[in-house]
């Protein structure tokens, strides 16, 4: 446990994204984790920093753990963190065995197949083709909340079985898109943006256990495109819904898991390679995690705020939702995105336009008329949990 002021609320924000960049301190002799406890000289804002080694642990795992930290406002436990997916319709075998076979090659190729298309967000091909190295450059966007009942208002008029992560996804991609385009004019980039572009993000997805399992690593990347060739918002959320449910029918999952287990047998050299080849072919990582709906205590004091960070290979994206609110993180290379913050303003412009293309008031924070179903998402639900106002997940 590390104690740290800071001078005021702003710099909550520079203490966040330069400790991320940082090499664990206990690396060498354990454990792979730490806790920052940040204040304030003006005593505006207080923040627990938690840092959590990815190789101790996944999302769901370190859910059942953070969970036995928090209590709800009265003061009483929270419900044990078990995980479980819904029961798969039924499928016909054939059709089984086919999206199987389908998925084993699409997943054998996957580190040696085409590379995404050039992005102002993105290093150039060349880059790419070379194999990324990680340098050390990155910058922390953090998206204002926004209202998770507005985005449950939009699933509920898309219906269909929409869900919360179809409509953050495909905001995302929206996002992105309209980056593009401005970019066009400021930077030079001459972006073809249609049904030859290909975007793609790995999306991370967890296998079910029950509470109280062992601290484990279940869980494998599933690859999904970003629809920016879709030049509607409503296009891009259809094009989202689409590749998500057919995902949870389908054995897809399973089998990626299958590739990374037969991967690790590799020598290491081998195994790097691989995984360096396939981020480099690939635009982002996405993930979107469902937290704690309700307001918690950690060492009785209320948890304002959740945000989720991870700096990775390519650009990382993590959706998390707390009390009825969504924190949204862009974490990015500095010297590729020249104007992150646009990014998370062009995220909130998409929400917005998604919202006023179903007819839902964009300004509306009620929840939506209609009970919405389960949330089916293909993230973990990791819950974090921090002292006085806010909290950063690592």
């Amino acid at each position: 446990l590390f104690f740290t002021e800071v001078a005021s609320e702003a710099e909550l924000h520079s203490f966040s994204e330069r400790t991320m960049m940082l090499p664990l301190v206990n690396k060498a002799a354990g454990p792979w984790w730490e806790v920052h406890a940040v204040s304030t000289a003006d005593n505006s804002k207080a923040m627990l920093f938690f840092r959590v080694e990815h190789a101790c642990a996944d999302g769901v795992a370190l859910t059942q753990v953070l969970s036995k930290l928090c209590t709800s406002l009265d003061g009483s436990p929270l419900p044990a963190a078990a995980y479980s997916k819904q029961p798969k319709p039924k499928a016909d075998f054939c059709a089984l065995l086919c999206a199987a076979l389908k998925s084993v090659c699409k997943y054998a190729v996957l580190p040696f197949g085409r590379f995404d298309s050039d992005l102002p967000i993105t290093p150039t091909l060349c880059e790419r083709q070379a194999g990324l190295m990680y340098n050390g450059r990155r910058r922390l966007v953090q998206v204002p909340p926004h209202s998770l009942n507005n985005i449950k208002q939009v699933k509920v008029a898309a219906g269909g079985q929409t869900t919360v992560n179809d409509v953050v996804f495909a905001a995302f991609a929206g996002a992105v898109r309209r980056y593009c385009v401005q970019a066009a004019g400021w930077g030079g980039h001459s972006i073809q943006l249609d049904s030859t572009t290909l975007a793609r993000a790995l999306v991370p997805v967890s296998f079910p256990r029950p509470a109280g399992t062992p601290l484990i690593n279940d869980w494998t990347f599933v690859n999904v495109d970003l629809p920016l060739g879709e030049a509607s918002s409503v296009g891009r959320l259809e094009s989202a819904h689409a590749q998500f449910s057919k995902l949870k029918g389908s054995p897809e999952a399973a089998i990626a898991r299958l590739a990374v287990a037969v991967n690790s047998g590799n020598p290491t050299a081998m195994f790097g390679a691989i995984g360096q080849a396939t981020f480099s072919r690939h635009t982002t990582v996405f993930s979107n995690v469902p937290g704690p709906s309700a307001p918690i205590l950690i060492a009785g004091e209320q948890v304002l705020e959740i945000w989720p960070l991870f700096p990775n290979l390519i650009p990382q994206v993590i959706c998390i939702s707390y009390a009825g609110k969504m924190y949204a993180t862009f974490t990015l290379d500095e010297a590729l995105v020249t104007k992150p913050q646009l990014l998370s303003e062009l995220y909130l412009d998409e929400l917005r336009a998604l919202a006023t293309a179903y007819g839902v008031d964009p300004n509306d924070d009620t929840p939506p008329a209609a009970p919405p179903p389960k949330q089916a998402s293909p993230t973990p639900a990791i819950s974090g949990t921090g002292k006085g106002s806010s909290v950063e997940l690592v």
